[in-house]
């Protein structure tokens, strides 16, 4: 599974976690299903991410914008209870 981390310039505190929690929790499982993405910490749930691909949401919240559920998300848990609300 690959990490997501939202495509920016500026750096953020939330994408540099992932890359440190994310293999720290989940160790060599992390680098299995490479057609799956894992989308952790950050306000990245929108319509930019991949179309393509099996996402894990776990942890993430709502992003800017548009938020519509696409099939392949697999929704293990959200930041809180917007963006619960948001994607129902």
């Amino acid at each position: 599974m690959d990490i997501y981390v939202h495509p920016c310039n500026k750096k953020n505190i939330g994408d540099e976690l992932n890359y440190w929690f994310w293999p720290e929790l989940m160790g060599d499982a992390l680098h299995t299903h490479h057609e799956s993405l894992l989308v952790g910490i950050g306000t990245v749930l929108n319509d930019n991410l991949p179309k393509d691909r099996d996402i894990h949401v776990m942890g993430s919240g709502a992003g800017y914008g548009e938020l519509t559920h696409h099939r392949q998300w697999n929704i293990h848990f959200v930041r809180g209870f917007l963006t619960a609300s948001a994607i129902g």
